[in-house]
């Protein structure tokens, strides 16, 4: 990602905000905004579809190249959604993954940029408080 203009980060919370806001220090990038989605219950149960419960509003995303963030791509359904978001507001939407997971996604395409393709199931250092 070094070397790439974006004009702000979008991370997707819960288990993208600790990407987001580490990427963005690393790169010395300021602008950071939030999705929040629910995917799974209280008892960690996908849910049939991810429940969107805060999104950055159309003016935000106006005419902007924005990086979406997120800790996996394990169906693809929540970085879909966040992503017709952004492309419904005018935006331009790029994604940034952890890791991606061919073999489990739902919807077509890829991150645009990923740190590693698996088909593991991965426990992050920041689910285990």
């Amino acid at each position: 990602l070094r070397g790439q203009h974006f004009d702000l980060y979008l991370g997707i919370c819960r288990g993208g905000l600790i990407p987001a806001g580490l990427l963005a220090k690393r790169l010395n990038h300021f602008h950071l905004v939030v999705a929040s989605m629910r995917y799974y219950d209280d008892q960690d149960v996908k849910l049939a579809e991810p429940i969107i419960l805060e999104l950055p509003d159309a003016s935000t995303l106006r005419d902007k190249c924005i990086l979406i963030i997120d800790d996996v791509w394990d169906t693809g359904n929540t970085i879909d959604r966040i992503k017709k978001h952004v492309l419904a507001a005018g935006g331009k939407p790029l994604v940034a993954t952890l890791h991606f997971k061919p073999k489990r996604s739902e919807v077509p395409g890829r991150p645009d940029f990923c740190g590693e393709q698996t088909d593991a199931w991965i426990v992050y250092p920041w689910e285990l408080l």
